[in-house]
């Protein structure tokens, strides 16, 4: 079979360091100082994660906990250490920011949280995880358990590369069309035009996420940054957003739909109506809604109702596919990443990678998966001394696993599928100044 890959460079200054790294002598020495508490991982490039930090401070201190920031480790000037013990890397921290790694009677606990929670959620999710357990929970599936085997490395051949002139966050959106970027940068949206090169602002501080097809974005608005004061989400035309920018105005703002980390699947066409459903996490709960859009007018029904998701499971970080029928997330009963079916309001598990990755994405066909990953774990390898990240491919129809990338100084990151099997994922070295959107075709076998 052959595929289409997609990967971007994008270019930033990098600056001297302001803090040494946090090691396992460090480690090792807080831990005895400070037996139970919180230790929060952040990323200048996760504008959630840099949101949250203080609040997850203000959080442990309320609850008698000590508390620790470190920073991801390849972004400088920060004045919180860098994190370079092996023991808190080896937990899969890197995956997506912010982690939080529990420790108590000094010692660190296997259970991580990933991903921003308001305060009350992270109170939560603190009573909850950073408990000791006496065995690990079980990994049974509902369906057959695969086992993870080794992956087999495949080679990319590079077709083309794309440079932005601008330092976006790690999370990157891309419709089908693969002609348009929907980033973050500092606390600005953007879309980037590929063919042109035009870099637009446009509305929201974060997550700008196209309704899968490139007509429509949705991306939420901070109470602190709307008009009235009322967070919402905002669902815009993409022909507005590239005229005007950030005048721009949403055709719906959703007041009803809670949390972060939005992802959209389309459901399906029934004659001039196409169906399409958004998924959100918050608070230690998922919720979904589905909207309506008029073909004939290009104009959307008012929003259905708010509904509870995957209540009978205990996830983190869901990405839906691109049909709406599943998703792929992080479970906090296994420690691991799963692939799910959603049934109504509950969710089925039908996979277990059998470790932490980073966020998933399906192709359209759902048979392919594609993620990040950093750790040396079971099946993933990356180099010990230099923590690096490739992006995997899960072929669902062979069970067969693909190392898609092999970086020794760079992270690939938060890969994604277009419609004719281009995978697009951000390239970004570790010391260099580039970081590339490139289009490469590569095998499966």
């Amino acid at each position: 079979m052959k595929f289409l890959i997609v990967a971007v460079t994008l270019l930033f200054a990098s600056h001297s360091s302001l803090a040494t790294g946090f090691k396992d002598r460090d480690l090792q020495k807080y831990l005895g100082e400070r037996p139970n508490g919180i230790i929060y991982i952040w990323s200048p490039a996760m504008p959630l994660s840099v949101q949250g930090r203080f609040e997850a401070e203000v959080v442990a201190a309320k609850m008698g906990l000590s508390f620790k920031a470190l920073v991801d480790p390849i972004q400088n000037g920060e004045s919180d250490q860098k994190v370079e013990s092996t023991i808190l890397l080896n937990l899969s921290i890197l995956n997506h920011f912010p982690a939080v790694v529990f420790h108590r009677n000094g010692k660190v606990l296997p259970s991580i949280l990933f991903g921003y929670e308001v305060p009350a959620g992270l109170k939560k999710y603190i009573q909850t995880l950073s408990v000791e357990k006496k065995e690990r929970p079980s990994t049974q599936l509902t369906t057959a358990q695969v086992t993870p085997t080794p992956a087999e490395k495949i080679q990319l051949k590079v077709k083309s590369e794309h440079l932005i002139e601008a330092r976006p966050s790690y999370f990157f959106r891309v419709p089908t069309s693969g002609n348009y970027l929907a980033y973050l940068n500092g606390r600005q949206n953007f879309l980037y035009t590929v063919g042109s090169k035009v870099l637009t602002p446009i509305p929201g501080s974060f997550d700008p996420v196209f309704m899968v097809e490139e007509d429509y974005l949705v991306t939420p608005t901070r109470a602190a940054d709307a008009p009235d004061g009322k967070a919402f989400y905002g669902i815009y035309k993409l022909e507005e957003l590239l005229t005007k920018g950030m005048q721009a105005a949403p055709m719906i703002k959703d007041y009803d739909q809670n949390g972060v980390y939005q992802s959209v699947g389309f459901l399906r066409k029934v004659f001039n109506q196409k169906f399409y459903r958004m998924i959100t996490e918050g608070q230690g709960a998922h919720y979904y809604k589905d909207y309506k859009l008029n073909i004939k007018t290009g104009n959307f029904a008012p929003p259905e109702k708010l509904n509870d998701l995957c209540k009978n499971q205990s996830l983190k970080l869901p990405m839906l596919s691109k049909d709406g029928k599943e998703l792929g997330a992080f479970d906090l009963k296994t420690n691991t990443s799963g692939i799910f079916k959603i049934r109504n309001e509950n969710c089925e598990k039908v996979y277990d990678f059998g470790v932490k990755t980073g966020k998933m994405n399906f192709s359209f066909d759902g048979n392919l998966v594609a993620y990040h990953n950093y750790d040396r774990v079971g099946f993933i390898d990356s180099p010990e001394t230099t923590q690096t990240s490739n992006i995997y491919i899960l072929d669902r129809r062979t069970n067969k696993i693909f190392q898609a990338t092999q970086n020794t100084n760079a992270n690939d990151l938060y890969p994604d599928f277009l419609p004719d099997g281009t995978l697009v994922f951000v390239h970004y070295p570790h010391a260099g100044t580039n970081v590339t959107f490139t289009f490469a075709n590569f095998e499966l076998n």
